[in-house]
Parts: structure tokens; sequence; C-alpha cells
């Protein structure tokens, strides 16, 4: 652990951090159980992410990742003793829950590539069925975005079906299936009709921007208890994934560029009408969307999420783990 001015390498009382290469050395301290296979198959690793880095391996991905899987597998453990131990207080058995680990950030920080990353890794190396669920589904569609004049506010706290994922969360953590509406990227908007059967996994990734965001001013009409509910009251642990705002740019427009040319030849992408843009100018056009929506809603709604997080993942321009700092509770 580093030396960050405070005794024992805590950043500040209830912290502890870790240099990339300490967090990367943490991959022994919890061994696989028996059977497990050593690394998740590149396969594993990469199915399931629609847009990742290509310059980063599967093996690198994975590797950056198993300190943080066999943190949750540890916890996970935990977690069902606990479980155990109210059963054996109350009386009547108490069924298995899903533990859920939210994962949040900036637009374009790899919250996606964290989160599936994860989960391939606990099943494989763990022994753990996990089912990653991205809160994108809950957007609004776009048609009811505009109807309430937020198509400009998408990812913002109001631009969420709020009630719909505590009702989801709520469903999943009494151990019960759920279905998870489904979000595609390239349409940029919500499928109509297609929902994610999420059915009593072990472990449950959920990522997205409202990870860790006080719940939106309550609609109007009757009163509703889960209005009041946070998304954070149903995360068991939170990892935060931090980067330069510099780094989180790049990402962003070449994300963009990534879709752009995924979009060719296919007229229902909503990237196909910036097909006939100049390089210059769709580039152009990205950087006007970061600091008009994206900027704005990463300063005022998410970045000051960060330190509610169990864990912040911090990442330099190549994508690798630069720091890690961890609040134990």
């Amino acid at each position: 652990m580093t030396n960050a001015g405070t005794p024992d390498g805590l950043v500040e009382p209830g912290l502890v951090e870790l240099t990339g290469e300490q967090w990367l050395e943490r991959a022994g301290a919890d061994p696989a159980p028996p059977g497990a296979e050593a690394e998740p198959r590149p396969a594993q690793v990469t199915d399931g992410i629609a847009i990742h880095d290509p310059d980063r391996s599967a093996p690198d991905l994975a590797a950056s990742h198993r300190p943080l899987a066999g943190l949750v597998a540890s916890l996970v453990a935990v977690h069902d003793a606990r479980r155990q131990a109210v059963t054996r207080f109350t009386g009547p058995a108490l069924g298995p829950t899903p533990y859920v680990v939210g994962v949040t950030g900036a637009v374009a920080a790899g919250k996606s590539v964290t989160a599936h990353v994860l989960a391939a890794t606990l099943d494989a190396s763990h022994g753990l069925r996990a089912d990653v669920v991205s809160t994108d589904g809950f957007l609004f569609d776009n048609g009811e975005l505009e109807a309430r004049g937020l198509s400009d506010r998408k990812g913002y706290p109001e631009s969420y079906d709020h009630l719909g994922l505590i009702s989801f969360l709520e469903t999943v953590k009494a151990g019960r299936a759920a279905g998870a509406p489904v979000y595609d990227h390239d349409r940029y908007d919500v499928i109509d009709g297609r929902t994610q059967l999420v059915d009593r996994p072990d472990v449950l990734v959920l990522e997205g921007l409202n990870v860790l965001q006080p719940a939106p001013p309550p609609p109007d009409g009757p009163a509703d208890r889960r209005a009041g509910l946070l998304v954070s009251d149903f995360v068991d642990f939170a990892v935060y994934v931090d980067a330069d705002e510099d780094d989180l740019l790049a990402w962003f427009l070449l994300r963009l560029q990534a879709l752009r040319a995924a979009a060719a030849g296919d007229p229902s992408s909503f990237f196909a009408a910036f097909e006939g843009l100049s390089d210059d100018a769709f580039a152009a056009a990205g950087r006007a969307v970061w600091a008009g929506v994206n900027r704005p809603n990463l300063v005022d709604h998410i970045a000051p999420t960060r330190d509610r997080a169990d864990l912040v993942m911090e990442k330099a321009r190549d994508h690798s783990v630069r720091r890690v700092v961890v609040r134990p509770r």
C-alpha cells in the first residue's frame, strides 16, 4: 500500500490506496475453488460487450479484473453466511438471493467492460453464476423522452424509469426471476418488447450512470412508496470506474467512431444519419455532445457519487488500472 501522507497507506480515514501493481498482486489472495478454470476463456470475457477497447486483449482484461472478482467472491461467501445467520434467528428458512455489485462511472469510462469481465471471471474462476444488467434498459424510450422534454437530458436522473428499476431490483432481491428491458446502442433506444430474464443468479452485476445517485423527484399523481427508494438500497458492493476527463472524452469519441463504422449499410441504426459527415465534422459533433450533455451530467450527477462507492478503480489512458481506492465498511 502506498503512503499518501497518512499512516498505514490510508488516503484519508477509512480509505486504503493500492497502486496498479499492488492491485494486480492481489489476484492470488483468493485462490479459485477446485475444478474452476484459472482464467475465463477469451469468448467469456468479450461476449456481451458491444463496444470494447480493441487495444486490450482478453487476457489483459481478465488479469486487471481478477483481483476484483476474488474480492467479490469472498464477499458473496460472507453474504451467504449472514443470510444463514438470519435464518437461524428468525426460524423460517430464507431462500438464496443474488449478491448485487453496482458498477458506475462516467459515460465511456468502461463500466460495461468492467461488468462483463467481472461476471465472466466470477463464473470461470469462482464457480459463481453472474448476470449483467445495464440500467440503460430502464431509460424512457426516445418517444417518451421527447414527450417529457428530456431528449437532451438522456442519461440524467430524471430520464430513467426509476419506479420500474426499483420494482425489478425488489423482485431480484426477493429471490424471484425478473425481466429487465434491453437497450440497443446502435439504435440509441430501448428495444420495444424485448427483455432480459434474470433468474436468481449468484451475483447480479448492475452497471449504469445512476447506480449510486439519489432518487429523482417523484412523479405527479398518487404517492408511491418506491419513489423514495434508491438504486443503491439494493446494491451490496459498489464500484466506481474513474479516469481523467481528457481520457474519457477520447474514449467517447472512439466509441462514436466505432458505432458509426458498425452502422455502415444499416439504415435502422441511429448512426446511419451521420454516415455522410467527414471524420472531422463527426468528431466536432461528438465534442459538442460531450460539452453540452455528458460533461454537465458527469459534474452534477455522476462524479458526486464517487465517494459513495466501496471501491474506486482509476484507469490510465491505455485502460490499465492505475490506482484503486478501497473503503472497507
